[in-house]
């Protein structure tokens, strides 16, 4: 496991890569993340998914698929650090020279 002050000097400096927006994330590279994210909690996947992908707030998302608000930030947290390293890892799988 990284050091703390690592990860949060490394996510200090992915300046908005990968970043998740609130009914913004297409359903295939939601379907993507959550391949790769770990989430236990089938009504958690849910609740990321409504707020995510089809926008709805937070408080609704938590509300329709009975999740506590505070389990929900921490994951949610947790997605966008994983979305923001992916994106910030994708280039060192691109071949630029080759296009």
């Amino acid at each position: 496991m990284l050091d703390k002050s690592y990860t949060n000097k490394y996510n200090s400096e992915l300046n908005g890569y990968g970043l998740l927006t609130q009914g913004e994330v297409n359903d295939i590279h939601f379907g993507l993340l959550m391949s790769v994210f770990r989430v236990s909690n089938a009504r958690m996947m849910l609740a990321l998914k409504d707020f995510l992908v089809y926008g709805k707030s937070r408080k609704m998302a938590c509300s329709e698929n009975n999740v506590s608000q505070s389990y929900f930030s921490i994951k949610l947290k947790q997605l966008q650090i994983l979305s923001q390293t992916m994106a910030r890892a994708c280039i060192y799988y691109l071949c630029v020279d080759k296009i």
